[in-house]
C-alpha cells in the first residue's frame, strides 16, 4: 500500500532482493548481494540462462537457425 512504512525485516529482503536481481542482470556493474558466495551466484546464474534459452529455442527454433550460434 502506498504511504504504508515498510518495516526493516522487509527492507532488508526488498533491498538484498534488488542487489540480487541487479546481479544478475549486470553482473559487471552491480555488486553481488552480501552473503552470496560468488560460486552459488555462478551456477544460479548459469541455472537461469539455460532455462531461459530452453524456453526460447522451444518457441523459436527457426530464429537461432537463422541467426547463428554467434548472435543466439
Amino acid at each position: 500500500m502506498p504511504g504504508r512504512p515498510r518495516r526493516p525485516e522487509t527492507m532488508d529482503f526488498q533491498d538484498f532482493q534488488k542487489a540480487f536481481t541487479g546481479h544478475i542482470r549486470d553482473p559487471k556493474g552491480s555488486a553481488r548481494s552480501k552473503g552470496v558466495p560468488a560460486r552459488r551466484m555462478k551456477v544460479y546464474n548459469e541455472l537461469l540462462y539455460n532455462n531461459v534459452e530452453g524456453f526460447l529455442l522451444a518457441c523459436f527454433p527457426v530464429c537461432r537457425a537463422i541467426l547463428g550460434q554467434g548472435k543466439w
